[in-house]
């Protein structure tokens, strides 16, 4: 995990609040609810699919539900991975970069695989959980609800 947070503290956020904004509704992890109810604040934004997939409530605008213009992002500190480490990504096993939103500005877009998680990284529970829980089929969600109403 050092050189993802290597990687991900090296890049210089210019706290523009473009993605923030940009995306609309986003799937977040359980995981990412369960840091996220811990935050002190008075509601949460959170909603579930009809398949049990959490995700961020946007505002009419498509922003984000925590975020503000002035005082930026209100869960900061209890935010989802995939915001944290933005505009880093896992996905399909690897780690991936590429170009925020406030980058495309000036520059092409491009998302550049930067390489393969070794076994080890993927034992780290956090990384685990972040990396394939956003990755459950519909099927597995439901799968795991049913057991959970079996206990």
């Amino acid at each position: 995990m050092n050189k993802i947070n290597k990687l991900v503290n090296e890049f210089e956020c210019k706290k523009c609040g473009k993605c923030c904004n940009k995306y609309g509704r986003i799937e977040i992890r359980f995981s990412d609810v369960e840091r996220i109810e811990k935050a002190p604040v008075d509601s949460y934004g959170i909603i579930y699919d009809k398949s049990g997939i959490p995700h961020l409530v946007t505002k009419d605008d498509g922003s984000c539900y925590y975020y503000d213009e002035v005082y930026g992002c209100g869960i900061h500190r209890y935010k989802p991975m995939d915001c944290k480490i933005y505009p880093y990504m896992l996905y399909d096993g690897w780690f991936w970069r590429k170009t925020c939103l406030k980058e495309r500005e000036t520059e092409e877009y491009k998302a550049e695989k930067l390489f393969l998680i070794t076994e080890q990284e993927k034992e780290n529970e956090e990384l685990r959980d972040w990396q394939y829980e956003g990755c459950m089929t519909k099927q597995t969600i439901k799968n795991k609800n049913m057991e959970e109403k079996k206990l």
